[in-house]
């Protein structure tokens, strides 16, 4: 989504705008090229940005960090993600259907959905504790294509 590498965005997974019912739309229209894709990355702005990096215009996580758990009561936790650039890969196991398929002159929708899970993790010499995850998918929902008289009544 172009406008989110300039500008990118906070949001909140666990709220009601962002719920199956209620979708939350991350960015404006743009043209994917055809093809079937296996992966889909989402890239998250670093805790620590360098000054090349864009950051949110607001921080909605106390200024400490971009990405965040914020609990019942207010209080703020980094959300700490696992592996080198800050990033969130949909594989194809997550994907409906194993692959998202764009194809030619398609009007569709790219919907991401994010779950909270809960995981077992041990830690030597603590025992084990629960933890959340993050548990994403992927599908993509044709739109019907507007039609040349459709756009000439708008």
């Amino acid at each position: 989504m172009p406008v989110l590498q300039g500008q990118p965005l906070q949001f909140d997974l666990m709220s009601a705008a962002a719920s199956r019912e209620a979708r939350l739309p991350l960015g404006e229209g743009v043209t994917i090229p055809a093809d079937a894709y296996r992966q889909l990355r989402l890239r998250f702005v670093p805790n620590q940005p360098t000054s090349e990096d864009p950051v949110p215009e607001k921080n909605v996580c106390g200024g400490m960090v971009f990405n965040c758990v914020v609990a019942e009561d207010g209080r703020t936790y980094p959300l700490l993600l696992d592996g080198a650039p800050p990033e969130f890969r949909l594989t194809s196991e997550r994907i409906a259907g194993g692959v998202l398929l764009i194809p030619p002159d398609s009007n569709a929708d790219l919907v991401i959905d994010f779950n909270v899970a809960w995981a077992l993790s041990s830690f030597v010499g603590e025992g084990v504790r629960l933890l959340p995850v993050l548990i994403g998918s992927a599908s993509v929902e044709r739109r019907p294509v507007e039609t040349l008289e459709e756009r000439a009544s708008r």
